[in-house]
Formats: structure tokens, sequence, C-alpha cells
């Protein structure tokens, strides 16, 4: 997405970041705004929402390490599953 250089100047002076505009437009509300435009908000509903998901997210990554997942060639069927062995 394309920053304006009014957007650059906003961030700069307000310490807002790339990370946070990403975060801000894919996990925020949208609503209309005048002139066609769109207004993207992060509110503590959607915070909470998205920490919850994380969390759970982290704990899957905790439960998967020492699992390993064989697939074909083709990359299209799961063959097994498995617990790896410790070396």
């Amino acid at each position: 997405m394309v920053k304006s250089n009014h957007t650059q100047i906003r961030c700069q002076q307000r310490g807002i970041s790339k990370e946070q505009i990403n975060l801000i437009i894919e996990h925020g509300q949208k609503g209309r705004r005048p002139g066609g435009a769109f207004e993207y908000r992060l509110l503590k509903k959607d915070k909470d929402r998205l920490i919850s998901t994380l969390k759970k997210q982290i704990h899957m990554v905790e439960r998967s390490v020492g699992k390993g997942v064989l697939i074909s060639g083709d990359r299209e069927t799961v063959i097994t599953t498995y617990h790896l062995t410790r070396r």
C-alpha cells in the first residue's frame, strides 16, 4: 500500500509504525468516511480477540514441537504423523 507524504510525516510525528498500520487494517473495524474513504480502528474488543487467537497459536506451537508429518511428493496427501525420537 502506498503511503502519502502526509501519512509519512504524521506517522513520524505520532510514532505510528508501518507494522501498526498493517495490524490495524488487517484486524480492525472498517467504516465509511466522507469522500469514499474508509477508516480502520483497532478497538479493545479487537485487541482482546487478537490476543486470544495469538495465545491459542502459541499453545499449538508448543504442543507441535517434537512431532512430524509425512506428505506425498505432490503435497496433496498427508501420509502419516508421528512423534520424533530424541537423539
